[in-house]
C-alpha cells in the first residue's frame, strides 16, 4: 500500500503509485533494472505484509513493523529514481 498525502492507500502499481509518474513508472519497469528490482521487492513486501497482518489485523507485530519500514525505504528509492528520470525527460 502507498498512502500519499492526503488520499486513501493504495497498492503501488504503475497505475496507482503517484498519478503523474504513471507512464514514467510503466516505461522504467521495462527499461531500468534497478527500478524493476525494488518494485518487485515492493509488490512482494506488501502482499507478505497483507498476509501476516490478516483481514482483522490481528498478526501485527515487530517482524510486520520491520517489512513495512523495509516497504518505505524501497518506496522512497523509487521514488528518488523517479525524480530523478522526470527531471531528464523535461
Amino acid at each position: 500500500m502507498v498512502c500519499i498525502s492526503d488520499t486513501p492507500c493504495q497498492p503501488l502499481t504503475g497505475s496507482a503509485y503517484v498519478p503523474e509518474y504513471r507512464d514514467l513508472i510503466s516505461r522504467l519497469k521495462n527499461e531500468n533494472p534497478r527500478f524493476m528490482s525494488l518494485f518487485d521487492k515492493h509488490n512482494k513486501l506488501d502482499h507478505e505484509i497483507a498476509r501476516k497482518e490478516g483481514s482483522d489485523g490481528r498478526g501485527y507485530n515487530a517482524e510486520v513493523v520491520r517489512m513495512k519500514k523495509q516497504k518505505l525505504q524501497l518506496k522512497d528509492e523509487m521514488l528518488k529514481i523517479l525524480q530523478q528520470e522526470s527531471v531528464k525527460e523535461v
